[in-house]
């Protein structure tokens, strides 16, 4: 969100925000029939409800589905008005989380959890979307200046990789991810843990419906759900002095990336 939200003044940029902690009035109500959001469309509500507040952007459209004799070809996340420069953006936004495949930042090597998904089918996907605006139905309506990519995420490299996909950004906690069987390697006993349940990923803040247990419990806990659901399971290692999350960690099963 960088590339767009901060060409507004920080300084009312974070007023916004500081108002919007203050009284979240405005946002509870938007969402107020949205609790069983799956995380990407709760990503694409929170990003409209972003647009329809801003004092930069005006929402032309979003989720425009698009047609082609009668059959839907696609849809556009976001088209927005620049009320500055005037441009007219196409956005195509998701949250996506990958773990790294071997020691490589090859995109088709970064893989979600799920173990169908990639970084590089997301990035051809991408391509194809942000395509869709060129098509002679929405030239006709609307001159779209320039088309953009919102990624949000988070990379996880196993524990004992270094490399990252090229374009990743620094991030100020610890993210990686290890098989189940070597979780007595890395997780420490008297570390302070959390499993974060998926509508929790995109924040990972801390709240009092979290648990919070030690190393030598979570490690069990994670090897009960494992088999429960034959998923991998996000957990957040937690600073006890001040409740902050200081490392997010996937642990997954042995069979990943086959599923």
């Amino acid at each position: 969100m960088q590339s767009l939200a901060l060409r507004e003044s920080q300084d009312d940029f974070d007023q916004w925000f500081r108002n919007l902690k203050e009284d979240p009035a405005l946002l509870l109500a938007f969402f107020a029939n949205d609790d069983q959001l799956i995380l990407g469309k709760y990503f694409e509500r929170l990003l409209l409800f972003f647009f329809e507040n801003s004092h930069q952007y005006r929402v032309i459209y979003s989720g425009k589905q698009l047609f082609e004799n009668e059959r839907t070809i696609g849809e556009l996340d976001f088209v927005i008005e620049d009320r500055r420069s005037k441009d007219r953006i196409h956005i195509e936004a998701a949250v996506k989380y990958y773990m790294g495949y071997r020691n490589t930042s090859k995109h088709s090597m970064w893989i979600g959890p799920n173990g169908m998904d990639t970084l590089a089918k997301k990035i051809e996907k991408f391509e194809k979307q942000l395509a869709l605006s060129e098509l002679e139905e929405i030239t006709k309506q609307i001159n779209i200046n320039r088309r953009e990519v919102l990624l949000k995420g988070y990379f996880f490299k196993h524990w004992k990789a270094t490399e990252l996909p090229y374009f990743h950004n620094a991030e100020k906690e610890d993210c990686c991810w290890m098989y189940e069987d070597e979780m007595k390697e890395f997780i420490d006993d008297e570390a302070i843990y959390a499993i974060i349940p998926k509508n929790k990923w995109l924040g990972f803040y801390i709240d009092e419906t979290l648990s919070f247990h030690n190393g030598r419990e979570i490690r069990s806990l994670i090897d009960r759900q494992i088999k429960l659901i034959g998923k991998g399971i996000m957990i957040a290692r937690i600073d006890p002095a001040t409740m902050k999350v200081i490392g997010k960690y996937i642990v997954a099963p042995l069979k990943w990336p086959r599923l």
